[in-house]
């Protein structure tokens, strides 16, 4: 007997953003996935969809797997603040994995180590956010310097 693995849309809410994503599970709901609870992230450019056949193959392993669209992708909503910074993208994934949480509440242990982990995942994610951004505004200052060093050599005077 091949067992059934359920699939359903689910639907995050945060702060005027609307993030879409997708739920396997094996026959009998949200419990069924006895093993855990996998959160399943796309790339730059790619949708929730990419995790489809991961996610069903997860679930018949008796895992509950989560995809979703991050802000601006696939069926989620963009942001009306037009903010995709890092920083909102990990506030959104926090609120995701605080829902999924919420929901599962599988085993105790694994509510006390997300609560636990989660704002230490949360604050390296912001410290790698800010040193590339350090990284990307010096950078763009060495383009610009080097740009005015280019036009000012290579400028004809008189023409």
């Amino acid at each position: 007997m091949a067992l059934e693995i359920l699939s359903e849309t689910v639907t995050f809410d945060r702060n005027g953003v609307r993030l879409v994503g997708d739920r396997w599970t094996r026959g009998g709901g949200l419990a069924a996935g006895g093993r855990g609870t996998v959160l399943l992230l796309h790339g730059g450019g790619q949708r929730r969809h990419s995790w489809r056949h991961t996610g069903e193959r997860l679930a018949g392993q008796g895992w509950t797997a989560f995809a979703f669209d991050a802000r601006g992708h696939g069926d989620s909503d963009w942001a009306p603040d037009g903010d995709y910074s890092l920083d909102a993208l990990v506030n959104d994934l926090a609120s995701v994995i605080a829902s999924i949480v919420a929901m599962a509440a599988l085993d105790w242990r694994l509510t006390i180590a997300s609560l636990l982990l989660l704002p230490v995942f949360v604050w390296i994610a912001r410290r790698v956010g800010r040193e590339r951004k350090k990284i990307a505004t010096e950078r763009q200052k060495q383009m610009a310097a080097m740009s005015a060093i280019v036009t000012e050599s290579l400028s004809v005077s008189g023409i």
